[in-house]
């Protein structure tokens, strides 16, 4: 009986001692990987404090870019009739693609004509 109890005791112990390591483990495991988390948020903190600083720079910038001294005269519009009249040139200087003539030819005359009695008669011999 007295083995049994010593076995049973060791066993125990054993037992016990097992998981105390496993608890040490696991305890070590989870602060390693909560500074791992702590140390992550602390770089991504650090580079959004940059990206902040880096904005707000641009944004002072352009808000003295845009500020004029009131003693600065503005630049005249440019004048744009120089750009029109070089239009009205280029497009009075093209050659019509067609030649434009007042009078009406008469061959033209005559294949139309020809033409529409063509398709008269082709008209009137269908039934």
């Amino acid at each position: 009986m007295r083995d049994m109890n010593t076995q049973e005791t060791a066993a125990h112990s054993t037992l016990a001692a097992k998981m105390q390591e496993n608890i040490y483990a696991t305890r070590r495991a989870s602060e390693a990987h909560a500074q791992s988390i702590a140390q992550e948020i602390a770089t991504q903190s650090r580079k959004q404090d940059q990206r902040d600083e880096v904005v707000e720079q641009l944004r002072q910038s352009l808000a003295q870019a845009h500020q004029t001294p009131a003693s600065v005269p503005m630049p005249p519009v440019p004048a744009t009739q120089e750009v029109h009249n070089h239009y009205h040139e280029h497009q009075a200087s093209l050659q019509p693609s067609v030649p434009q003539s007042s009078s009406t030819d008469p061959a033209l005359i005559q294949l139309l004509r020809e033409g529409q009695s063509d398709s008269n008669a082709r008209h009137n011999q269908s039934p």
